[in-house]
């Protein structure tokens, strides 16, 4: 449907007429007092003050399973010959454990991916250090510096740096001030 040459200059006085009031619109919103923005201005989090009374919320003391480190059994080494495909199905099982481990609480499942992080299999090393960011427990701290420090891998240093680093980082609930004792 072709438009007729006479109702051009109609369809340009609408279009120009809608720019109007458009432009109208945008300018009336941003003058003082009349902006949503300045009506309601968006919450600020104000920096804690040296008066900040509100205390971290307590953490637990360190387990005693994982007082002593060096105490830690020695990584489960696999039974099955390199590059075989039963080796294969073993690294595969191993790393599901570990995966499963780290949704559990208690110091014995922590203790037990820690120990991996000294396998000499990086397919596992690498699962153990994933399973130990899942777990998120500070208690693993100490145990990932030493194992940094005795690292002669740049690769592995870093990414038990970026680990320790990231399990200091306080958690939500420390952030709000949310009590947790138990």
């Amino acid at each position: 449907m072709a438009t007729p040459r006479s109702h051009l200059p109609w369809y340009a006085c609408g279009v120009a007429l809608i720019l109007l009031v458009g432009v109208v619109i945008y300018l009336r919103s941003e003058l003082p007092g009349k902006s949503a923005t300045t009506e309601n201005p968006p919450p600020t989090r104000k920096p804690p003050s040296s008066a900040d009374t509100r205390e971290p919320a307590p953490r637990r003391p360190p387990s005693p399973a994982l007082q002593k480190l060096s105490s830690l059994p020695d990584p489960i080494v696999s039974p099955n010959p390199p590059g075989s495909t039963a080796n294969q199905e073993w690294i595969e099982n191993r790393i599901d454990e570990l995966d499963d481990l780290a949704w559990f609480d208690d110091p014995e499942s922590l203790g037990k991916i820690l120990t991996e992080l000294r396998n000499p299999l990086p397919e596992i090393r690498a699962a153990a250090l994933g399973a130990t960011r899942d777990f998120g427990s500070r208690d693993a701290i100490p145990y990932l510096e030493a194992l940094s420090r005795d690292s002669t891998d740049q690769l592995e240093q870093k990414a038990l740096q970026e680990l320790i680093e990231h399990l200091k980082l306080p958690t939500l609930l420390e952030e709000s001030g949310v009590d947790q004792t138990e």
